[in-house]
């Protein structure tokens, strides 16, 4: 996704390095939809598609083999997933195995979890005819917890970096707490507990002014069933029918509360 402006590329990378399904954005009048699991963005009008791949210096493959011993591989993953002085952290480890292979690639996978290094996120199992004989194949996609870790405090470098014009009016308390909920929410969505029915929050082109704001709703509401109806015909997993918002914070927040309206999808008020 090189060929993205920026801001998709920051938003699709980082969505890509969560593990999340999809990610949505607009473009020139356009709804688009990138699908994540089978990295092909959908124009949600037309239902055209067209494949988008992550930047090759972001996946790395390590072929795994039976003639070297277990440790080997799970220190050179270790190694990619964490990179070293010289080398940045790989974005995705793709450890490929076959047939007798197949324990060491299992094990260096593990190994990277169980250390704190990487998240496994995919696996995906074949087999290649030779002869007349099946040989099993297995793809394990680890995901860098390195990576995923600068990517996101790239993203608040940068949104403290551009924050001067436009909070140079705000109070400095009034900043401070709008910086600590903004965090709290978060850590929480990264593995603290849950806050209910937010299933994403980001602020918009980097400003601590103005968030997205993604929710769902319980499954027996009406609403929640018209959002999965929606998001199905529009050709996504019924699970992804969402609400966005959009959330602007005055300056002299929390003394006053923010503006939130909803961006997508359009509703219609019946009495």
């Amino acid at each position: 996704w090189l060929e993205f402006h920026a801001e998709q590329h920051d938003g699709i990378h980082a969505a890509w390095l969560a593990s999340r399904p999809s990610y949505a954005f607009s473009l020139g009048g356009n709804n688009y939809r990138i699908d994540l699991r089978r990295l092909v963005q959908v124009n949600v009008a037309t239902r055209t598609e067209r494949k988008v791949r992550p930047p090759a210096w972001a996946v790395s493959e390590l072929k795994v083999g039976a003639y070297r011993p277990q440790s080997f591989y799970a220190r050179a993953a270790a190694e990619l997933l964490q990179g070293t002085e010289d080398r940045e952290p790989v974005c995705e480890l793709r450890l490929l195995a076959r047939g007798a292979a197949i324990p060491a690639a299992v094990h260096a996978a593990a190994q990277a979890e169980a250390c704190g290094v990487g998240e496994i996120c995919r696996v995906r199992t074949d087999a290649q005819l030779e002869g007349e004989r099946r040989t099993p194949q297995v793809t394990i996609h680890v995901r860098s917890l390195e990576a995923l870790a600068r990517s996101r405090q790239k993203k608040w470098d940068r949104m403290i970096s551009g924050m001067g014009r436009e909070t140079e009016s705000m109070p400095k308390l009034n900043l401070l707490r709008l910086m600590k909920e903004f965090r709290r929410i978060e850590q929480r969505l990264k593995g603290g507990p849950p806050v209910a029915g937010v299933l994403k929050c980001e602020p918009v082109e980097d400003s601590l002014l103005e968030w997205d704001v993604a929710m769902a709703f319980p499954e027996a509401s009406p609403l929640q069933h018209s959002l999965s109806d929606l998001a199905e015909s529009a050709g996504e997993a019924p699970t992804e029918g969402c609400l966005l918002l959009r959330a602007r914070f005055p300056l002299d927040f929390p003394g006053n509360p923010p503006e939130v309206w909803v961006r997508r999808p359009r509703l219609v008020h019946r009495t």
